[in-house]
């Protein structure tokens, strides 16, 4: 559950606040999904565009290289199982460096992501979002006239 979520874009860093709520245990492995569909702007047309897994989700929540990328601002930190109770995301900072590799601001980006179990394959965990890309330069490398 994501309750009262907001993503904000800084000059060098996005950051990510909000409350993921867990109800239950949730035991691992887990398996991490992410969907991208690329749609034009005016979402008259989407289209498949790329998928990233992992079966390791698990062990990703203790590499410190991935923890410092995504999960650098959350309390409790996220552990498998995962315990019930609140996860706070404060100022949580992302590496969006792979995401601004996509082909720029003419197109709107739906992303569906899933965490399921494994061995049930039930899943835990969904979310869906829009982006768009907006490529912002500094005045210092416009053209004066």
């Amino acid at each position: 559950m994501l309750p009262n979520y907001s993503v904000s874009s800084y000059s060098a860093e996005n950051t990510f606040n909000c409350t993921l709520r867990s109800s239950e245990e949730i035991e691992g492995p887990l398996k991490y999904t992410a969907t991208i569909q690329r749609c034009e702007m005016d979402l008259s047309k989407c289209e498949f565009f790329n998928t990233i897994e992992t079966d390791a989700l698990c062990e990703l929540f203790s590499d410190p290289t991935f923890t410092a990328r995504f999960l650098n601002s959350v309390s409790p930190p996220l552990t498998c199982p995962t315990k019930p109770g609140d996860y706070v995301f404060l100022n949580n900072k992302w590496d969006l460096s792979a995401v601004v590799r996509l082909p720029g601001s003419a197109y709107r980006w739906n992303i569906v992501t899933t965490v399921d179990q494994i061995a049930t394959g039930r899943t835990v965990f969904c979310s869906e979002m829009m982006a768009r890309i907006v490529v912002l330069r500094k005045k210092s490398n416009r053209i004066k006239h």
